[in-house]
């Protein structure tokens, strides 16, 4: 059980259950969590998460189809998108397919690993209990998809993407 002090000297009890209703309800409560599962470093929370998060929300929603985030490095701008967007993106609708390509192909790659990792932490798989991954023969790096046959493909700016279909394109 989590004790969170609110606005009064009274204090809240969260129970886990309360955490992944939050997790689910709210991209940035995502986004912290999944920075805590992932990054060694402790998760400091700034206003411009919140921020992108609105954005990322409106991509969700429907009212934003192009998005433009342009932050200096270490800004939490992969993490935001790369991972915790793709992943939460999937919770909420496991048929969606995503193509993520990068720079580079290590950066690409570690990004789909740690987001792979997310999805089938325990926080995870109860926050949305009805996307699950599917069970790979071989597995890959780069591609992962879901028992309802949404995935995320991960890819480089050099690698060849025509004729694959996305949902979501994410470049970062």
């Amino acid at each position: 059980m989590l004790i969170i002090p609110n606005s009064s000297i009274k204090k809240e009890i969260i129970t886990p259950d309360h955490c992944y209703g939050i997790y689910r309800n709210s991209i940035s409560h995502f986004a912290a969590k999944t920075f805590i599962t992932c990054e060694p470093v402790d998760y400091i929370h700034n206003w411009h998460i919140d921020y992108i998060c609105e954005y990322l929300q409106a991509v969700i929603d429907g009212n934003l189809t192009r998005l433009i985030i342009t932050i200096p490095p270490g800004y939490m701008k992969s993490v935001l998108v790369n991972i915790a967007f793709s992943a939460y993106i999937l919770g909420i609708n496991p048929k969606e397919r995503i193509i993520s390509t990068s720079h580079s192909s290590g950066l690409t790659l570690r990004m789909s690993n740690k987001t792979r990792d997310v999805m089938k932490s325990d926080w995870y798989k109860k926050t949305f209990p009805n996307t699950i991954l599917q069970k790979q023969i071989e597995d890959t790096q780069s591609y992962f998809k879901t028992t309802e046959k949404g995935f995320r493909q991960a890819t480089s700016m050099l690698a060849k993407i025509t004729g694959d279909s996305a949902d979501l394109l994410i470049i970062d």
